[in-house]
C-alpha cells in the first residue's frame, strides 16, 4: 500500500499505519490526525517543531520582527486540543526558535508580554 493510498483511507487508516511504517515514512500531513499522543510526541520531536508547524500548524499572525504566532491541533490539550506557539529567528545568528505559549494566546504582543514576565519594554524585542 502506498502511502498516498494510506492517506486517502483517512485518519482510523493512519492510526493503523503508524504502527508498521517506519517513522520516516510517515507523511507531515497525518500529523492532526494521530490519535495517539506517544505517537504524535514522537512525531514532532522526529519532525522539529518548525517543520511540524509548518506542515500541519496554522498561521495565526506574521510579525514584521521576525515572528510568527502559530496554533497547532491535535497536541495533547486537556481544555483545548490545540497548542500556541510563538516563532522567531534571532535577528544576529539567523536561528529558528519555537517557544510554547499559553493555548489564550492571541497576539504576538500577548506571547511576547508572556515569555518576558509581563516586562512591557522588552515586548518589542526579545
Amino acid at each position: 500500500m502506498s502511502l498516498t493510498e494510506v492517506t486517502e483511507l483517512g485518519k482510523l487508516r493512519i492510526n493503523t499505519v503508524v504502527k508498521i511504517l517506519p517513522i520516516e515514512q510517515w507523511e507531515p500531513s497525518w500529523l492532526p490526525y494521530l490519535n495517539n499522543v506517544s505517537d504524535r510526541t514522537r512525531f514532532i520531536s522526529y519532525l522539529g517543531y518548525e517543520a511540524a508547524l509548518s506542515a500541519a500548524g496554522e498561521k495565526i499572525e506574521e510579525g514584521e520582527d521576525n515572528y510568527i504566532l502559530w496554533k497547532l491541533r491535535g497536541v495533547n490539550d486537556d481544555r483545548n486540543g490545540f497548542a500556541m506557539f510563538l516563532g522567531m529567528v534571532c535577528p544576529s545568528t539567523g536561528h529558528h526558535h519555537i517557544i510554547r505559549v499559553p493555548p489564550t494566546t492571541t497576539s504576538i504582543h500577548e506571547a511576547l508580554l508572556y515569555i518576558n514576565h509581563g516586562v512591557e519594554e522588552f515586548a518589542a524585542q526579545t
